[in-house]
């Protein structure tokens, strides 16, 4: 203790007037986006309560991050940017709210919504129009689909059929104008071919009354759709008249085409492990990793529009990001640091090496003074409360550190 009260008093001595952050980075990503039209710039929106959630913004594909704004609501979702105002971004939040920014995230203004919106969906072709899935509420609620004529400013509601629950999926196909698809709670696909004004079913070969939670339409061939519901991924070959089970996939969160080679499609899955699985014939087959627990509480998928090989997803622990078809992982978290930290200790013998508890239990170390840390993995074990409290006891050729949790 009094070798680490020392330390502390030394560091202070020599430190300038304020602080420098030294890290460790990252934290719970609650959702990403990118900028359809410069895919090296990238915002993400972190959680923080009960503190206020921050905008970071990344101009070099997500290598550094630095604060771009904040919101005054902790819960903060489906971020998109306007494809025809790049300075216009957008995102969903609890309840019939929408927020808006039109200073690229600088500031943010509250946009009253006619329903619950679950996602957000940019027309490719027409400027201003945007579109949600979601709901309104009635004796129950119903499924939804609104959309914006004036980039987000008003929105105006549908009710899309009679069956309960939201709208989770709401796509615009990039082939054709005014055609758009929407799926949810009720299992039914539902596709429009006049901008939303009236809808057609289309659900044979799909199963009766599970929910959809993902769509999307390959850009290259309108009349191939993917559609992910909970049981498996299904496939389309005839703009959604009829379906058919693809193997592998189960509980697909978010589905994605490569622009610059649209036979590649990315699925983010969420069944009894957490995975990225890739497919190279327009969703037919799929590959990827039996499982990855890196990828732990991941919502958002993201894939450059330049290279089909590399893409991001949010996570629990910050923005991961892989080249190689998801064959593997790396954190892009520099600059992201907003996570609590609950405690730190110093080696008793090497001044260099530190551990502190982050938010969720995380353990970091550092082995230069907070040049670079690594997350121990050994601490993950940790789930019933906070580690309130480190200590390290040298020993020969292998030092023992302890951990102790806020709930004994």
């Amino acid at each position: 203790m009094l070798r680490t009260v020392c330390l502390c008093a030394a560091l202070l001595a020599a430190a300038p007037a304020g602080w420098l952050s030294i890290g460790p980075y990252g934290g719970h990503i609650q959702t990403v986006a990118i900028d359809p039209h410069d895919p090296d710039l990238l915002y993400v929106v972190t959680y923080r309560y009960p503190a206020e959630p921050l905008l970071f913004r990344s101009t070099d594909a997500g290598a550094g991050w630095q604060v771009a704004g904040k919101f005054t609501y902790p819960d903060v979702s489906c971020l998109t940017v306007d494809p025809f105002r790049r300075t216009t971004l957008l995102a969903c939040s609890r309840g019939d709210v929408l927020w808006r920014s039109t200073d690229a995230g600088e500031t943010w203004q509250t946009v009253a919504l006619p329903g619950h919106a679950n996602d957000l969906c940019a027309d490719p072709f027409t400027n201003g129009r945007i579109y949600a899935g979601g709901s309104v509420q009635g004796a129950h609620p119903m499924p939804a689909f609104l959309s914006s004529t004036d980039h987000g400013l008003s929105w105006t509601a549908s009710a899309l059929d009679s069956g309960a629950g939201d709208c989770r999926a709401s796509r615009a196909d990039p082939n054709v104008p005014g055609t758009l698809y929407a799926a949810g709670d009720s299992g039914r696909l539902l596709r429009s071919t006049d901008y939303g004004a009236t809808w057609g079913t289309r659900n044979q070969g799909l199963p009766d009354a599970e929910p959809a939670l993902s769509l999307a339409v390959c850009p290259a061939d309108p009349g191939i759709l993917l559609c992910g519901m909970v049981s498996a991924m299904f496939r389309s070959a005839d703009t959604g008249r009829t379906w058919l089970p693809v193997s592998g996939p189960q509980k697909v969160l978010e589905i994605r085409f490569a622009v610059d080679n649209p036979a590649v499609a990315w699925a983010l899955c969420r069944d009894s492990v957490e995975r990225v699985l890739v497919s190279t014939d327009t969703g037919r087959t799929w590959s990827g990793p039996a499982s990855d627990s890196i990828l732990y509480r991941a919502t958002d998928l993201l894939v450059d529009p330049r290279d089909g090989s590399t893409a991001w997803v949010n996570a629990y622990r910050g923005v991961l990001r892989t080249g190689d078809r998801a064959q593997s992982w790396a954190y892009r978290n520099r600059g992201l640091n907003f996570a609590d930290i609950y405690t730190i200790a110093v080696h008793p013998v090497n001044q260099h090496e530190l551990y502190v508890s982050a938010h969720d239990t995380r353990i970091f170390r550092t082995t230069d003074a907070g040049d670079s840390w690594t997350q121990t993995r050994g601490f993950w074990c940790m789930y019933n409360g906070m580690c309130c409290a480190i200590a390290v006891a040298p020993e020969p050729g292998a030092d023992v550190v302890y951990g102790f949790e806020g709930s004994g």
